[in-house]
Formats: structure tokens, C-alpha cells, sequence
């Protein structure tokens, strides 16, 4: 199972996410939180971190069909509407049957 971060930061990740999911991705603006995302979530489960991407929501393109669920939390705020909508629809491309 599989599925990705965009609450910036990595709490959600570490405490959340990697307790539910074999693989999880990080999404982000700011590189210096995906670098630092390792020493927050520790080695051993960073392994299963297994990508991240430094772009905004408004970028970001998943591949068809590959997650089993997208965290979005408060980071939407600062998309405008019609960003928000096409995000959602690209995100919804990405999500597996089911997921």
C-alpha cells in the first residue's frame, strides 16, 4: 500500500502514515524540510520514505493509478480555487481503485 504526504513537515508521516502504509511519499516546498525529514522520522523507518518531491500542490503531477491515499491538511489554504479543483482532479488520476 502506498500513499503520500502533503502536510509539510513530517509528523503526519512519521506518526500517522508509516504506521499504515508499506510505502510513503513526502511532498513539499521548502527542501530543507525533506532533507531534515530523516533525522525527524528516524533511519530505520525512513527506509519506506520512498521518494520525495520539493514542488507545490498546484505542480505536483502523480502518476496514474499509484496511491492508495493523498494527507492533505491545512497547506490548501494558500491554493487558489481553481488550482485547488485541477489539483484534485490530477490527485484523483493517481489514486489506485479503491483508494
Amino acid at each position: 500500500s502506498s500513499g503520500i504526504n502533503a502536510e509539510y513537515g513530517g509528523r503526519i508521516t512519521k506518526g500517522l502514515l508509516l504506521n499504515c502504509f508499506e510505502r510513503v511519499e513526502m511532498l513539499d516546498t521548502c527542501q530543507e524540510h525533506l532533507d531534515s525529514a530523516e533525522k525527524f522520522i528516524g533511519e530505520e523507518l525512513f527506509k519506506r520514505v520512498t521518494a520525495q518531491h520539493c514542488v507545490g500542490l498546484q505542480d505536483f503531477k502523480p502518476e496514474p493509478n499509484k496511491y492508495d491515499m493523498f494527507w492533505l491538511q491545512w497547506v490548501i489554504i494558500y491554493l487558489s480555487d481553481t488550482d485547488f479543483i485541477t489539483m484534485l482532479q490530477r490527485f484523483k488520476a493517481g489514486l489506485r481503485e479503491g483508494g
